[in-house]
Order: structure tokens, then C-alpha cells, then sequence
């Protein structure tokens, strides 16, 4: 699993792929567009607060406040933060292979 250094500088780039995996996922899979939405803006919204500080001190209420999503939406696709970093380093992962 390729781990993200919490105080990298993220760059538009990592925005932009996460972006464009979501939009493939969404072309191949079917699945909702509205899932599809949740998922790219809270995967953003976490790059963004991972440029501050390591992916362990982001509250899941901070992160939904990030992501402009309810807290209960959150819940119904992760657990913690950490699950969303894994759904980008594993979406990144894929696309390297």
C-alpha cells in the first residue's frame, strides 16, 4: 500500500486523478451519481486537510465540514478518515498498474 506522507504538499494533479478515476469508476460501474459526488469531495477535502497534518488527527466532523457532506452520509461509505486515504492510495495503486 503506497502511504501518503501527511505533510506532503499535494499538488492539483492528485485532485485531478482522483477526479478522473471517479469519473471512469462511474463510466464503467454504473453506480450512482450521487455516491460518485460524495465520494470525490470527500476525498479532496481530505487531500486538502492532509497538507496540514497527518491523516491521524482529522476528525471525521472536520473532514464532512471540509467535504460540505452530514456526518451520517459519511458513515454510510467509511468508518474513519483513514478508509477514505485508503480508497485514494488504492484507486492510485490501480491506476499504476
Amino acid at each position: 500500500m503506497l502511504l501518503i506522507s501527511p505533510y506532503v504538499n499535494i499538488q492539483n494533479t492528485v485532485h485531478l486523478f482522483v477526479y478522473i478515476r471517479l469519473v471512469l469508476i462511474m463510466v464503467t460501474n454504473n453506480d450512482d451519481k450521487r455516491v460518485l459526488r460524495t465520494k470525490r469531495a470527500l476525498h479532496e477535502a481530505l487531500l486538502r486537510l492532509i497538507q496540514d497534518k497527518p491523516v491521524s488527527r482529522v476528525t471525521t466532523t472536520e473532514l464532512c465540514r471540509e467535504a460540505d457532506i452530514n456526518r451520517n452520509t459519511f458513515y454510510a461509505h467509511y468508518s474513519t478518515p483513514e478508509d477514505v486515504l485508503r480508497e485514494v492510495e488504492d484507486a492510485f495503486l490501480d491506476e499504476l498498474s
